[in-house]
């Protein structure tokens, strides 16, 4: 990341006891046969370190995540293994004081020279927690995300997004001031009852919380009929997903939408009939180029019925005689732009069963 002064800094970790340290740097110790977090800061031509540092305790300590402030100081987000992670000396009280578990989510604070600790903080509950990304919103205060094995995480509770901690791991964004000190602000996970990882956050310009990552939860919380992708495939799936600044769930209205009117319900579709669909979209008609419709049998592969130009809002689909009585057909459409990017997608509620023409 680029500093105001057009200055590179990096983080990460390393194992190298040799590691280009400065002298005036605000830590230069280096724990034998442990990795230790380190930030550089370099010139624009990358030609040339400026500072770097350190960052760690007596164990392993790993940094995943940097973001400047206005004034050239640094953020970093990761997890570490130390119990004697440096925090700064009192009156300083950290957002989170408590190490548990076998490793415990950080978050510090340097100064844009690297020779000054400002502030850090643990973050995370009674088990392994691990923070990956990290931004800052226009008031300074910092939302982290990541994933976590603590049923117990600070900051969450019945006004969450999401208050429920899963079987396995939750995604999690946490929410703390510029200072990282007194009590984590907010919290929530995000997650079903299977693994899920939060891997990256980003604001808009309202402070709206854009979370995205993976998830192996096919109950993986707000997602519904209309949003542009539905469907649970495979192991795991991505996702997005959308909150306030407090981190509870948004109205959750997907920006581009097309749903199916008819078929709604269990239907007994004839071979060989004229079966009708029909659709809404809240997209300007302006932006729809094409209406993609298929169908699926027995929850094989979907199958192309038609392109139509535009969004007509219906067609008759004359029943194909390939399926046979009893097949379980769901039917899907897609709309898409003038450029082929889908706008909005949906699938009919519920399995229409195939009867023989009388």
């Amino acid at each position: 990341m680029d500093d105001i002064a057009e200055k590179i800094f990096v983080t990460g970790y390393t194992h190298s006891t040799d590691f280009p340290v400065s002298e005036s740097s605000a830590d230069s110790t280096f724990t034998q046969y442990h990795d230790e977090g380190f930030t550089v800061k370099l010139n624009s031509k990358l030609s040339a370190f400026l500072a770097t540092t350190y960052l760690g305790g007596s164990d392993d300590d790993y940094s995943y995540a940097i973001i400047p402030e206005g004034n050239g100081n640094v953020f970093l987000a990761g997890l570490t293994y130390s119990t004697d992670f440096p925090l700064p000396p009192l009156p300083f009280t950290p957002a989170d004081s408590t190490f548990e578990g076998s490793n415990e989510g950080f978050i510090a604070k340097l100064d844009t020279d690297l020779n000054i600790l400002l502030a850090s903080t643990f973050l995370g509950g009674d088990n392994n927690d691990y923070p990956s990304s990290l931004v800052q919103d226009d008031t300074g205060n910092i939302y982290i995300s990541g994933y976590t094995q603590s049923p117990d995480f600070p900051g969450i509770d019945a006004a969450s997004a999401d208050c429920d901690f899963g079987p396995y791991y939750e995604g999690f964004i946490a929410h703390l001031n510029a200072n990282l000190d007194t009590s984590v602000l907010g919290a929530t996970y995000l997650g079903g009852n299977n693994y899920d990882n939060a891997n990256d956050i980003a604001l808009d310009a309202l402070g709206n919380v854009y979370a995205a990552g993976w998830t192996y939860s096919r109950d993986f919380p707000g997602i519904s009929s209309g949003f542009a992708d539905i469907l649970f495939g495979g192991n795991n799936e991505g996702f997005i997903m959308k909150l306030t600044p407090g981190l509870t769930l948004l109205s959750m209205q997907p920006i581009t939408m097309v749903r199916l009117t008819l078929p709604k319900s269990d239907r007994v579709v004839t071979l060989g009939s004229h079966f009708p669909i029909t659709w809404q979209s809240n997209n300007s008609v302006n932006q729809i180029a094409k209406s993609k419709l298929y169908y699926q049998k027995n929850k094989t592969k979907w199958k192309h019925i038609t392109t139509l130009q535009g969004s007509p809002g219906s067609y008759e689909w004359i029943v194909p005689n390939v399926l046979e009585e009893n097949d379980k057909i769901l039917l899907k459409i897609i709309l898409k732009d003038k450029k082929g990017k889908m706008l909005g997608m949906d699938i009919s509620d519920n399995y229409s069963v195939i009867q023989a023409a009388p």
